[in-house]
């Protein structure tokens, strides 16, 4: 998403009482620390699934 990150994605969902309590799956193509997990999990994300670089 060029124009704004999956963090911004996820804040702008928290704001929408429509969407704030749809369960949030993160597909990513880049490596994702433990301390980024840890975030997500803490903004609501239920799972992460990491692209194969490969």
């Amino acid at each position: 998403m060029p124009e704004f990150d999956g963090y911004y994605v996820i804040k702008n969902l928290e704001k929408n009482n429509m969407l704030k309590d749809h369960k949030i799956i993160v597909f990513t193509a880049s490596t994702i620390s433990q301390e980024e997990l840890d975030k997500l999990v803490c903004r609501g994300v239920k799972s992460c699934i990491l692209k194969n670089s490969s």
